[in-house]
């Protein structure tokens, strides 16, 4: 429905997953998105968390959130001019892919900007007038797959993940040095719509019409 015409705000909550907590109240609620809210994505260390708005938004947010109250303050944004199926935190950086998009956002470290950023309220939008980063972000070269849609993605480490594309097409994202490389490594032989690691590093594939692969 249309926001404007509904009255209705699409809206993050952030809930805390303490025993003693309570489940059904929110300890943050983020409404800046004013369209939807397509993906979220926590980092690995629970510090950040991601959120990005559907392709009549298009915009990214980074949010620090406090370990204490769970309340979130802005870290860093831009815009997503892609439309964008999935998103995962690779170490300190996020990817996103999509159509004929995979990008590496690179988060700098919280310290250099937090005495310039404004403590968030719960409830409370206040993208207009604050102060705070642009996220900074670099395409990978796609080459042969420059027209390809991609579907998932999953950090298999620090600095690597695998990306799949609707072709069956698995990819590597490999930012061990300052360019990061992107190369196609088999051909899963079914359209990927997800995919996830296991605690022993093997790599599962899952296709739209239930095909199952596993890779090591």
């Amino acid at each position: 429905p249309n926001s404007f015409q509904t009255g209705y705000k699409p809206r993050v909550l952030i809930f805390s997953a303490s025993s003693d907590a309570a489940s059904d109240t929110p300890l943050t609620s983020l409404s800046d998105h004013t369209f939807g809210v397509n993906c979220v994505a926590f980092s690995p260390d629970s510090r950040f968390l991601a959120s990005l708005g559907s392709a009549n938004d298009g915009f990214l947010y980074i949010w620090h959130i406090n370990s204490r109250t769970g309340a979130a303050t802005l870290h860093a944004s831009n815009k997503c001019v892609s439309h964008i199926n999935r998103m995962a935190w690779m170490g300190n950086k996020l990817v996103t892919v999509g159509v004929r998009h995979v990008k590496v956002w690179k988060i700098d470290d919280l310290n250099a900007t937090m005495r310039i950023s404004k403590a968030r309220q719960s409830d409370v939008s206040f993208l207009s007038g604050s102060t705070h980063k642009t996220l900074p972000g670099r395409n990978c070269i796609l080459e042969s797959l420059k027209e390809s849609t991609f579907t998932s993605v999953v950090a298999i480490a620090r600095n690597k993940a695998i990306v799949a594309s609707d072709k069956g097409d698995i990819c590597l994202i490999d930012d061990t040095e300052s360019n990061h490389r992107f190369s196609r490594l088999v051909d899963a032989g079914f359209a990927v719509s997800s995919l996830a690691v296991d605690v022993k590093g093997r790599l599962h594939i899952a296709g739209s019409q239930g095909a199952l692969k596993a890779f090591n």
